[in-house]
C-alpha cells in the first residue's frame, strides 16, 4: 500500500504568497523576496502554507548579539559590512499557514525545510509573538530576546499605571479622554514608517494599536 505524505514542500511562487497573505498579521507584502517555499496537502494538493525569504534589513538590534560586529555598518567599513550582510544573511520574512491546516506542524516543517538548504550561511527571523508561538525555535533556530523599542518604552511610560492590555479593548480605549495620552499615541505612530499612516486614525483606535504593540513579545531568531 502506498501512503501519501501529509504535506509536500516544494519551491513556491509569489502567487502562493498572495493566496495566503490575507491570513498574516502584518499588512502588506515584505519589502523584498528572494525565495519561496510552499506546503501542499499530500492528498488534495491544496495550498497549506507558504514561507517567504527576503533580503536582510540594514539595521537589526539582534544582529550584534548574534554575530558581533561583522555586519555593523559604520565609518569607512560601512560599505564592506553591508556587502557581507547581503552576501551572507537572508531573512525569513513570512510564514503563513492556511487556517484549515493550523496546529499540524506546517509552519515548523516549512522553516526546517528551508534550513536544510538555506540560500546563505546565516538565516534570521523576527516573530512578533515568538514568546507565545516558538515555531522558529522548534525548527532549530536560536532565540534572542529583544528589548522594547524606544518608542514603545516612551509610550509605556505615558500609559502608566494603565495596563496595556486594557487599551486593546476598543471600547475601553475610546473611553480614555486624556489629551496627553492621545498625544503620546500619535507620537508613537509617527516614530515609525510602519505606523505613520495610522497617526490620523481616531484616538481610541490609535491607542488600541499602540497598546497592542506593548502587549506583543517579539523574539528574534538566528541560525548559522
Amino acid at each position: 500500500m502506498t501512503v501519501q505524505p501529509l504535506f509536500r514542500i516544494t519551491p513556491g511562487r509569489w502567487a502562493d504568497y498572495l493566496a495566503l497573505s490575507h491570513h498574516h498579521y502584518r499588512a502588506g507584502p515584505p519589502a523584498t523576496h528572494t525565495f519561496i517555499l510552499a506546503a501542499r496537502d499530500g492528498r488534495t494538493d491544496d495550498l497549506a502554507g507558504v514561507l517567504v525569504v527576503s533580503m536582510p534589513a540594514l539595521n537589526a538590534p539582534w544582529r550584534r548579539a548574534a554575530w558581533g560586529e561583522r555586519y555593523t555598518p559604520r565609518g569607512r567599513g560601512r560599505r564592506a559590512a553591508i556587502a557581507r550582510l547581503n552576501a551572507e544573511v537572508r531573512t525569513i520574512s513570512r510564514v503563513i499557514v492556511e487556517p484549515r491546516y493550523r496546529a499540524l506542524g506546517v509552519a515548523t516543517a516549512l522553516v526546517r525545510a528551508y534550513l536544510i538548504r538555506p540560500g546563505t550561511a546565516r538565516t534570521e527571523a523576527l516573530s512578533a509573538m515568538g514568546a507565545y508561538c516558538p515555531l522558529f525555535e522548534r525548527a532549530g533556530m536560536r532565540p534572542l530576546a529583544l528589548p522594547r523599542s524606544r518608542r514603545d518604552a516612551r509610550f509605556a511610560r505615558a500609559l502608566a499605571p494603565t495596563a496595556p492590555w486594557r487599551l486593546v479593548d476598543l471600547a475601553y480605549a475610546h473611553s480614555r479622554r486624556s489629551p496627553s495620552l492621545r498625544r503620546a499615541a500619535r507620537t508613537w505612530a509617527n516614530d515609525s514608517k510602519a505606523t505613520r499612516r495610522h497617526a490620523a486614525r481616531p484616538a481610541g483606535e490609535l491607542l488600541a494599536l499602540a497598546a497592542s504593540s506593548l502587549c506583543a513579545r517579539p523574539v528574534a531568531y538566528v541560525c548559522g
